[in-house]
């Protein structure tokens, strides 16, 4: 293993697609050691249309890992859950949010294992939904001319920044690094999966962000 992952950039493949040769834990692993140490290396090896079977897999590990750890330290207080930090945050405007809204109030009740499978089954969907807002925006700049597959697949691996749920710290200036982290990890997916430059990936992403947010908005006017 050490032999594998000081040659990562040999691969021929991303190796957690690879099972019959590295092994799925193997694979896994290798394949986050990449993403991490050099998100490029890990999209130009990837293959944008080999299905969404492992890119699904990756994503409800990661997720799996992000909402366990999540739910495990806000039980046990070692951290405060995201809707407490919303509900400060919406205290001195409660014109952008009601603090005591039903939305935040439910989110921040001490998780229960039907909690969990449940935040597990909505991120997912809510993966779904940001894959989808953030192909249209591609397509709409110009950038996604590879298909909606490989937009699924480099926004299903930049889920491996869920791996900073094991750190049991959650405060707003950590999260927005992390944000920043996956955006970076998605720029370069954009740039090697995409085949375009980076200044067009970047304009890409303006427009995906940009949509994003005002999905957020919608669903925040919704939750008053």
């Amino acid at each position: 293993m050490i032999e594998e992952e000081k040659n990562i950039e040999n691969f021929e493949n991303i190796p957690f697609e690879e099972t019959e040769k590295y092994g799925f834990l193997n694979g896994l692993y290798l394949s986050i050691l990449m993403l991490i140490k050099s998100p490029k290396t890990f999209y130009s090896k990837m293959h944008i249309n080999k299905g969404l079977k492992f890119p699904i897999i990756f994503v409800l590990i990661m997720l799996s890992i992000n909402v366990f750890f999540t739910g495990f330290y806000i039980n046990t207080g070692m951290i405060t859950s995201p809707a407490e930090q919303l509900k400060e945050v919406v205290k001195d405007n409660p014109d952008m949010l009601d603090p005591d809204s039903e939305f935040l109030s439910t989110e921040m009740e001490d998780p229960t294992i039907f909690d969990l499978f449940k935040n597990l089954l909505l991120n997912f969907v809510l993966f779904y939904i940001i894959v989808t807002v953030w192909h249209f925006a591609l397509s709409v700049s110009g950038v996604g001319q590879n298909g909606y597959e490989a937009t699924f697949r480099i926004l299903a691996y930049s889920m491996v920044t869920g791996l900073v749920a094991v750190i049991p710290l959650s405060n707003p200036v950590f999260n927005f690094l992390v944000y920043l982290w996956w955006i970076y990890v998605i720029f370069i997916g954009i740039v090697e999966a995409h085949e375009v430059t980076k200044r067009l990936a970047m304009r890409g992403m303006v427009l995906s962000v940009f949509s994003s947010f005002m999905l957020l908005v919608l669903v925040f006017s919704l939750a008053m």
